[in-house]
């Protein structure tokens, strides 16, 4: 018997989705931080699925069975920081931000802090960089900027799911409705980090063509050596 099904399920959903993105990811000009972005979103997800269906939040030991989950998406985070640098522009200086972040939960679990506002603190602020790099490349014109602003706003509107659920109907899992609507947002990254964007209609755009949102001159074609080819938070 699974201690939680509902949100043992979708998160298992969850983890195969951002697996499966990671897997097709593989076969773009994508960089390797974005395919790690989504290798930590589905580790996260997969761990999640485990959590809830033989751990659940009644054990004395939960919080320490739930490290994992929370550290591998701050990594997804850290992750998904530096993808978003590299195809902006704006450098690699935003290492220092996840990093300090991963320091801070463990410093954070050591000491007896977990679930959300361990996470909080310890991501927050990664999080919150990733919109300002999005927002600066949206002022600028990039071409994935408003795609990636979409998943954004669909990974925040996720989040909204579970007091609203709470709030309605008390009787559906909130957690679980979390994990589904999820994955709008994950697509939508997705199209971001494959060079998809929504607003160019084009079917791909190579790495040349990201940082400056202008053709580059020449033959179109990708840099050589540019070769093809982190879930919830706790409640």
């Amino acid at each position: 018997m699974l201690v939680d099904p509902a949100s043992a399920i979708t998160d298992l959903l969850l983890g195969l989705v951002a697996l499966g993105l990671w897997w097709s990811l593989g076969r773009t000009w994508t960089t390797g931080a974005w395919r790690a972005t989504f290798a930590w979103i589905a580790a996260s997800a997969l761990l999640g699925a485990v959590y809830h269906g033989w751990i659940g939040s009644e054990l004395s030991w939960s919080a320490a069975a739930w490290a994992p989950i929370g550290a591998t998406l701050v990594l997804g985070l850290g992750c998904l920081l530096a993808a978003s640098a590299e195809d902006t522009g704006v450098g690699r200086w935003c290492w220092a931000l996840p990093a300090g972040g991963l320091v801070a939960y463990a410093a954070l679990v050591i000491a007896g802090v977990s679930g959300p506002a361990a996470l909080g603190l310890a991501a927050g602020a990664t999080m919150a960089a990733v919109v300002v790099v999005w927002v600066r490349a949206a002022r600028a014109r990039h071409p994935l900027a408003p795609t990636a602003l979409a998943a954004i706003v669909a990974s925040a509107l996720a989040g909204a799911v579970v007091p609203a659920v709470a709030a309605s109907a008390p009787a559906v899992d909130a957690g679980a409705a979390y994990h589904v609507a999820q994955i709008p947002g994950l697509a939508l990254l997705y199209l971001v980090a494959a060079r998809r964007p929504l607003a160019v209609r084009r079917p791909r755009l190579a790495k040349g063509h990201l940082r400056s949102g202008r053709r580059r001159a020449g033959n179109g074609r990708p840099p050589g050596g540019v070769a093809a080819g982190a879930s919830d938070p706790p409640r």
